[in-house]
């Protein structure tokens, strides 16, 4: 088979396993949740290049397959409690759910204000953490009362209970949320007001000099202080300063019960001692057991299925240790100076044989598998019919047809909602009545064009994946191929 022939059908091949491996995980409705970290001495060449390079060999690998995901560094950064880590992804998702929520995308606005409470449990210290937060949940509420049934009234009732058992003062105006918002966050109120309360207590052992009690990212005490709080579940987190913390405790959960008092014992020294940053990179000593404490801490604090962790091995090549939620090392990997494929290769490497599974033994890239390839070779026969072949012209021509649909969808779809804009802005007299539905407009219209961006390069992608699909059918995948001798 010619070069050029293997190319395309190494093309039509991964779109094919793409479809069908996302198909096949959707169903299961399951996604593994990665993250990856490096980790390096303080006297070692900074790797955040390369923990980066992995992160995207690694997303791709699980997009092929359809098994899972991996978190960006903004998100791995904020619950690591990186200085500097920002709100920007958690301000774009709190954004598109508000946008979906506008288009009545419920399910999605919802899934969008889940994942970024989520993530704000995190960000204690963070100046607007809590103003994202009470934001977050307020339209979080409104989208579960969209649902006009006593289910939906009962979740909405349980996130304004959940802002007003945090900040008891605070009221949504009148002018900003529709009346029956406000209605119901009332009656929260006053049912949390008449009801009995309980006492949180926080300590820190050893003593924290200078720390702060936040609850959902709202600071409240200092540590030691009894707490006086409505009855129900809070998430803690403690810090050694009230703004810009240098160091944070991992996320507790409590309940608070009326009339007890529940306790959380913090040991900041162990719990906030992670030293990292940019990539993010952990900075840990050379020695093994103190790496592996690390990286036991880092992924009972990061909360994924996974962490891949990537760190420079004495002899130029490279280790990396894949561990579960519960801190175990499942899979150690060394990659040797040289390797093809360079640190990319880990990403496939990490994903292969019995993952999850018992700790393997130390998988290297190199001289095995290329035995391995080249026993397979010698038992293939000289000439056969290569069934990939015909996968590949039936996966690139199905996928073209996929695409061309969607993108002719969503210029049909777009066109559609530029004229229901259009027709809104017509029976406001061409003016928004308020700030919020001129924001909302404004996404809405730039949601459009971004959509219609989108439908275009899918056709394009089409028109491409057409002209291979063409050129598969009409090679010949059985033509000599001359022999290439050193």
């Amino acid at each position: 088979m010619k070069t050029p022939a293997r190319w395309l059908v190494r093309i039509g091949c991964a779109a094919l396993l793409l479809l069908d491996a996302a198909s096949a995980r959707a169903a299961e409705g399951r996604l593994d949740r990665w993250t990856v970290v490096g980790l390096r001495a303080a006297g070692e060449p900074e790797i955040r290049e390369e923990v980066a390079v992995l992160r995207g060999a690694l997303s791709l690998e699980l997009s092929a397959r359809g098994s899972g995901v991996v978190r960006d560094e903004e998100q791995t950064g904020l619950r690591l409690g990186l200085r500097g880590a920002s709100l920007r992804s958690v301000r774009d998702r709190i954004d598109a759910a508000e946008l979906y929520f506008f288009q009545l995308e419920l399910g999605v606005a919802r899934e969008n204000l889940e994942q970024a409470l989520e993530e704000l449990g995190h960000a204690s210290g963070i100046p607007e953490a809590w103003e994202r937060t009470r934001a977050a949940r307020m339209l979080l509420g409104m989208i579960h009362l969209a649902s006009r049934d006593e289910a939906g009234k009962r979740l909405a009732a349980e996130q304004f209970a959940a802002v007003a058992r945090i900040q008891p003062r605070w009221s949504p105006a009148d002018a900003s949320y529709p009346a029956e918002v406000v209605e119901l966050y009332a009656e929260q109120r006053r049912l949390l007001d008449a009801g009995e309360r309980g006492l949180l207590r926080v300590a820190c052992e050893p003593a924290c000099a200078g720390g702060h009690v936040f609850l959902d990212s709202f600071p409240v005490a200092v540590p030691g202080e009894a707490i006086a709080l409505s009855p129900g579940r809070y998430r803690v987190v403690v810090t050694d300063r009230f703004e810009n913390p240098q160091r944070r405790s991992l996320l507790h959960e409590v309940v608070v019960r009326p009339g007890d008092e529940s306790r959380v014992t913090v040991d900041l020294a162990v719990e906030g001692s992670l030293s990292a940053e940019e990539g993010p990179v952990l900075v840990a000593a050379l020695e093994t057991a103190t790496r592996r404490q690390a990286v036991e801490q880092v992924a009972r604090r990061l909360g994924s299925d996974f962490v891949l962790a990537l760190q420079a091995a004495e002899d130029g090549g490279w280790l990396a240790w894949v561990v579960d939620a519960d801190g175990r090392i499942r899979r150690e990997l060394a990659l040797p100076p040289g390797a093809p494929g360079g640190v990319e290769s880990i990403a496939h490497l990490a994903l292969t044989d019995a993952m999850p599974g018992a700790l393997a033994p130390v998988a290297s890239v190199g001289q095995p598998l290329v035995a391995e390839r080249g026993s397979v070779e010698a038992a293939a026969p000289a000439t056969r019919a290569d069934p990939v072949w015909t996968a590949a012209r039936w996966g690139t021509g199905g996928t073209a047809v996929l695409a061309g649909a969607l993108g002719l969808y969503l210029h049909l779809d777009g066109k559609a909602r530029d004229e229901a804009l259009r027709g809104q802005l017509r029976s406001w007299g061409g003016v928004a009545p308020s700030e919020r539905a001129a924001r909302a407009t404004r996404s809405e219209s730039d949601a459009i064009q971004s959509q219609a961006r989108w439908g275009t390069g899918l056709l394009v992608g089409a028109g491409v994946l057409s002209a291979t699909a063409i050129t598969l059918f009409l090679l010949d995948p059985e033509a000599p191929e001359a022999a290439v001798r050193w």
